[in-house]
C-alpha cells in the first residue's frame, strides 16, 4: 500500500503540478487485473489567475479531486478530474 500511496503522489505532483495532496481514498482494485484505485484532493495553481498575469505575492491555489487506477506494477493506468456533485 506504500508503494501505491508513494506512487499516486510523485504522479500527481509531477504531471498535475499538485502543491499539496491528501490521498482520501486507496483500495486493491478487486476485478482480476490486480493494481490499485485512490482518490486524492490535491491544491494546483488557478490557471485562470495565472493567464491575467496580474502581480501576485502569493500565489492563488485552488482544490480539485482526482482518482487514479494503477496497475500492479504501480504504473497510471488512467486518471481523472472528479466534479464536486460526484462526491
Amino acid at each position: 500500500m506504500s508503494g501505491a500511496r508513494a506512487a499516486v503522489q510523485q504522479f500527481l505532483t509531477t504531471e498535475l503540478g499538485a502543491k499539496e495532496l491528501r490521498i482520501t481514498k486507496i483500495a486493491p482494485i478487486r476485478h482480476g487485473d490486480g493494481g490499485w484505485s485512490a482518490e486524492a484532493e490535491i491544491l494546483v495553481p488557478n490557471l485562470e489567475v495565472k493567464m491575467l498575469g496580474l502581480p501576485l505575492t502569493q500565489e492563488v491555489l485552488e482544490r480539485e479531486t482526482y482518482s487514479v487506477e494503477l496497475d500492479e506494477d504501480l504504473t497510471v493506468r488512467a486518471y481523472g478530474h472528479i466534479e464536486e456533485e460526484e462526491i
